[in-house]
């Protein structure tokens, strides 16, 4: 009995030992993220973007940076200092040298609760930024990774998306097949190739929103449905799938006032898995209700003393107004 008690107790040593020296060591998240979006032009030569930066679990001892990898300068923040989420740490935020500085002195990490807490705000730049990429030395520098190594230096950049196009145009209801395979990445909601389909709301109402794939020797990949206020930026309400088995994912009983909306449909594809997928969109909004302007037909007008007469239809008895 005392003979194997003494076994086991050995068996179990050597194995602590051969976990702690063969198993992987994962002290933090090693995927840290910039998004930059939402690029508005102030009019004068500068322009203004947005930047969610999510830090790895790992965080940084002294704070992280932001820069272009182009000529592209920082000129102006929306901030003067920026708190890690996930231990309220505060970094003092300045511009210097065309180059974003967060910079924190403390005995512990800046870090956050990666991905679930990330650290919002805005940066003026002195050209357009559209298309460039922004990059941060730092955002997880602290992070220890394999086997009990650090990793020195880390480099955590983000594309900003381009101009932004749709490539779809609905008014109401409807539904779009298309292909995303061969679009790019449009917009920075998910890492994938995306397409953009611009919705028109005549009338409020509860919308509904089904994307589906074409489905792969009978897999489908990751896909994302994004529902925004602006173009690439404004989320109202995002889902995602990793697919497998459902190749569709859905957004019910959205309610949506009248206006201008953009659908965004992600999914991944590489060489094995295509990008086909199908988009319906419906409402319970009473769209009968809404008239066409009618002006009349075309006339020309060849001496300034001519006058002539406009036959247009009048507003209909509900919510419409308007004027000639």
């Amino acid at each position: 009995m005392f003979e194997n008690s003494s076994f086991q107790k050995l068996v179990l040593q050597v194995t602590i030992v051969l976990l702690i020296f063969y198993s992987p060591v994962f002290g933090c998240d090693t995927t840290p993220s910039l998004i930059p979006g939402n690029v508005i032009d102030n009019g004068d030569g500068t322009f203004y973007m947005d930047i969610t930066a999510c830090i790895g679990s790992g965080g940084s001892g002294d704070g992280f940076d932001l820069y272009f990898n182009n000529d592209i300068n920082i000129i102006g923040t929306s901030v003067t200092e920026v708190v890690a989420p996930g231990t309220g740490n505060i970094a003092d935020v300045s511009v210097s040298n065309g180059i974003w500085l967060a910079t924190y002195n403390g005995s512990d990490y800046f870090e956050s609760n990666y991905p679930t807490d990330c650290i919002e705000f805005g940066i003026i730049v002195d050209d357009n930024p559209e298309g460039g990429t922004i990059c941060s030395v730092g955002i997880n520098e602290d992070c220890i990774i394999g086997m009990g190594g650090f990793e020195p230096i880390a480099i955590t950049c983000g594309v900003v998306p381009g101009p932004c196009l749709p490539n779809y145009f609905i008014t109401d209801n409807g539904d779009i097949d298309s292909d995303v395979s061969i679009a790019g990445q449009n917009c920075n909601f998910a890492p994938f190739n995306d397409e953009i389909i611009e919705l028109t709301v005549s009338c409020d109402g509860n919308f509904n929103f089904s994307l589906t794939q074409t489905q792969n020797m009978n897999w489908a990949a990751e896909s994302w449905l994004t529902i925004a206020a602006g173009c690439c930026s404004g989320v109202i309400q995002q889902t995602s799938t990793f697919g497998f088995i459902d190749p569709t994912i859905t957004i019910n009983d959205l309610y949506l006032s009248e206006g201008t909306y953009y659908i965004i449909a992600d999914i991944y594809t590489d060489a094995f898995t295509n990008g086909n997928y199908s988009l319906n969109i419906s409402s319970d909004a009473d769209v009968t209700l809404v008239s066409t302007a009618n002006a009349g037909q075309d006339q020309t007008i060849c001496d300034e003393s001519t006058s002539v007469n406009l036959n247009a239809n009048t507003p209909a008895a509900n919510d419409e107004f308007g004027n000639w």
